[in-house]
């Protein structure tokens, strides 16, 4: 039966377009009037056109909660029992969905992060110089990264309207790795990654590999170091988080970035198993 009458109202369209066609050549205005009116009545009506679309804003993000787990891993080496650690880098995000179910697909960060006094020792031209002078070159030229990290999500982060909850994204699974997979001295990772932002250079590629060298600051503590904070690029507006929801991006405000947490994790764990809310509303410690 709806095939026949969709036939059917097709037919009349294809009528009443020919008999138009012959109206405007007649150009009689008061029957092309009508015959617009019968072409509009005739064109198959959606139930929802007259209702306003539905535009996602920045109001659904509550807050997004940077999480670093960190995971000992006992080792034997030279017959001395060692100990190597494993970090990860996660999003939780607090969510509203408000009046309209949404499916979640990535958090992205992308924007200008510039290189600290550690990460200028292979810039070139610095060879045999003292770190103060390294550091008078990186202030002078402003050497810089072109990020874009997109996160993944472990679990489909679909939910309905008006649902208030939390959505995991990774942005680095759990693993030893640190900082740069490529860092190197190499003419082609400095021509190609690194930009100077004094000289107007940019990087001719962007960088699109999380590390958590370039996400935390670095703390040194007598024969320790430890990392801290999230660098200051992420929170400055240098680099700027958005939410993507289908093909939209929504600005997430700096205002709703929290101070990162650190999550011990045991040997068998998985932030999978752990409660999002246990992390999300703890005390930092």
């Amino acid at each position: 039966m709806p095939l026949v009458t969709l036939f059917i109202s097709r037919l009349i369209l294809s009528a009443i377009l020919i008999y138009a066609s012959i109206l405007v050549w007649t150009k009689n205005v008061d029957l092309i009037q009508w015959a617009k009116t019968k072409i509009e009545s005739a064109l198959p009506v959606n139930p929802q056109s007259s209702e306003k679309p539905y535009i996602v804003s920045q109001s659904i993000i509550k807050g997004v909660l940077p999480v670093c787990t960190i995971k000992k891993i006992p080792y034997q080496a030279f017959g001395e029992k060692l100990e190597q650690e494993e970090d990860g880098l996660y999003f939780i995000l607090e969510i509203s969905t408000e009046n309209q179910p949404l499916n979640l697909s990535h958090i992205i960060l992308k924007g200008e992060l510039f290189l600290s006094g550690n990460e200028g020792l292979w810039l070139k031209g610095v060879a045999g110089k003292t770190l103060y002078q390294i550091n008078n070159q990186i202030s002078e030229k402003r050497p810089y990264y072109a990020i874009k990290w997109v996160t993944s999500s472990p679990i489909p982060n679909k939910f309905d309207k008006n649902e208030s909850t939390l959505a995991l994204f990774v942005l680095k699974e759990q693993d030893t790795e640190q900082g740069r997979s490529f860092l190197s001295d190499s003419d082609d990772h400095l021509k190609n990654y690194v930009g100077y932002k004094t000289l107007g250079q940019a990087p001719k590629l962007e960088s699109t590999h999380p590390n958590i060298q370039e996400f935390l600051e670095k703390k040194i503590d007598g024969n320790k170091t430890y990392f801290s904070n999230i660098r200051k690029d992420f929170l400055n507006g240098n680099i700027k988080w958005y939410l993507k929801i289908g093909e939209k991006e929504i600005l997430i405000p700096n205002g709703k970035i929290k101070p990162i947490k650190f999550q011990p994790l045991g040997q068998e764990d998985d932030i999978l198993k752990v409660s999002l809310e246990s992390i999300y509303y703890r005390k930092s410690y």
